[in-house]
């Protein structure tokens, strides 16, 4: 579900995750991409980044979204290079 999702997410991610997510579901058209970054507490405490990206796939008669497709990559290492770069 949507709560058990967002309760692993940061907290100081969850506000701006929720706000990307429903304005992909709600607004964005059949096919757009959407794709955000964000960090989530693993289950023993430490924090990962994640990069997710997908697009509602179809909608119901009345718009709401009935389908979305998309795939999540830990970007982690990815950022601690980067970080290790600018420095």
């Amino acid at each position: 579900s949507f709560e058990q999702f967002i309760a692993c997410v940061h907290p100081e991610d969850r506000a701006r995750v929720t706000a990307v997510l429903r304005e992909a579901v709600q607004a964005s058209a059949v096919g757009d991409a959407f794709e955000d970054e964000y960090r989530v507490l693993w289950p023993d405490g430490t924090v990962r980044w994640l990069r997710a990206r997908g697009a509602v796939m179809a909608r119901a008669a009345d718009g709401r979204a009935q389908a979305v497709s998309g795939v999540v990559m830990d970007v982690t290492e990815r950022r601690a290079i980067e970080a290790r770069l600018r420095e």
